[in-house]
């Protein structure tokens, strides 16, 4: 809670500093592993719609930003727990907790991984 909400003065916006934004759409919820923090920049920004997915229709449901420094290659898998796995992006890389795959439920990045059967170094996608 904002402790200090009665002190604050309004400010009008400068509408010569505005700018507007175009129609948002599901297709730019497409996403690559090539900066994490672009990707969770756009996680934030799209959820809960459209969304993020990749191209193989994965969704991307719940996540946080990990690093931002790191080169790895795109979409490895760094590491996995059962609470969570570090996916690396070209820049930096991601902790991914939930995905939900092409028309099925949103399950456990642990789990999704583990049905695949793929494991630390594979390519995640």
């Amino acid at each position: 809670m904002l402790r200090t909400f009665h002190e604050l003065l309004p400010i009008p916006q400068d509408d010569t500093q505005a700018s507007y934004c175009k129609k948002i759409t599901k297709a730019d919820g497409k996403v690559v592993f090539d900066d994490a923090q672009r990707l969770y920049n756009r996680y934030r920004a799209y959820t809960p719609w459209p969304g993020i997915f990749l191209h193989s229709g994965l969704k991307l449901k719940s996540m946080e930003l990990h690093e931002c420094t790191s080169k790895n290659r795109a979409g490895v898998i760094l590491d996995l727990r059962k609470e969570y796995a570090v996916i690396g992006c070209e820049q930096g890389s991601i902790k991914l907790f939930r995905v939900q795959p092409a028309s099925k439920k949103e399950l456990s990045v642990y789990d999704y991984i583990n049905g695949k059967r793929l494991c630390i170094e594979d390519t995640f996608s």
